[in-house]
């Protein structure tokens, strides 16, 4: 069984050679085999330098000079990832590894597997209010506008099986932070078996800088939405 693990990464040297030996050294004690593709979104700063002069031999790095989000990032490495299972975490391993083996167990009788903050209330506590406040109402007009029944769309923390993934992904028009909203409306289109499972945030996680823009990200999430109805409508993803 071979497994692909994709981590989008933008701006991250501050924290990103961390990132790296954390995943090493789970990788490294585990029994399956493990690809890892660190995908580099048009990164400014010194996020590239650290990931080549990082680079264990199950490491591989997939980079471009434009910032084009993270629905974009991870449409690049699935398109290059060549495990049975796919999956995907944050950079900022808001996750523990335990959380993310969890997913992965489910892949046997399901085709797409998502952690979910919502279904663990201890979360409360390492998400600030202002998040919380926005994930829950960007999930209720998210279920009512593409009328699914996801308690949390957004979290980091996503497994798939190869052919479905493969599938999804190249039918993925968004690239920014609402393209998780289009996965898993084409997953419910195509008839995939979705599991929703419990996904503690770290309490690290509390005190996180976060990249979203609180006041222009949820007004261009809302219009993401009705996008995916129009292409929907449209016939974009036939």
């Amino acid at each position: 069984m071979q497994i692909s693990l994709m981590i989008p990464a933008y701006n991250e040297g501050n924290k990103i050679k961390k990132t790296l030996k954390e995943v090493q050294s789970f990788v490294e004690n585990e029994k399956d085999e493990w690809e890892v593709l660190i995908i580099n979104d048009g990164s400014t700063d010194n996020t590239l330098e650290i990931l080549e002069n990082y680079k264990p031999q199950f490491f591989k790095i997939i980079s471009y000079n434009q910032n084009k989000g993270k629905g974009f990032a991870l449409k690049q490495g699935v398109k290059q990832a060549t495990g049975d299972y796919i999956c995907f975490i944050d950079s900022d391993l808001a996750y523990s590894f335990e959380n993310l083996k969890k997913l992965l167990s489910y892949l046997d009788k399901y085709d797409v597997v998502i952690g979910s903050r919502n279904l663990h209330t201890d979360n409360h506590e390492n998400i600030s209010t202002l998040r919380r406040i926005l994930g829950r109402g960007f999930n209720i007009v998210s279920n009512i506008i593409l009328g699914h029944k996801i308690k949390d769309t957004q979290s980091g923390l996503k497994a798939f099986k190869k052919k479905p993934a493969k599938y999804l992904f190249s039918k993925q028009t968004l690239q920014g932070w609402s393209f998780d909203t289009e996965i898993l409306y084409l997953a419910k289109k195509k008839n995939y078996k979705i599991k929703q499972v419990k996904a503690v945030v770290l309490q690290k996680y509390g005190t996180k800088d976060s990249k979203i823009n609180f006041l222009k990200d949820p007004i261009k999430m809302f219009l993401d939405l009705i996008k995916i109805r129009l292409n929907d409508i449209i016939g974009k993803y036939e």
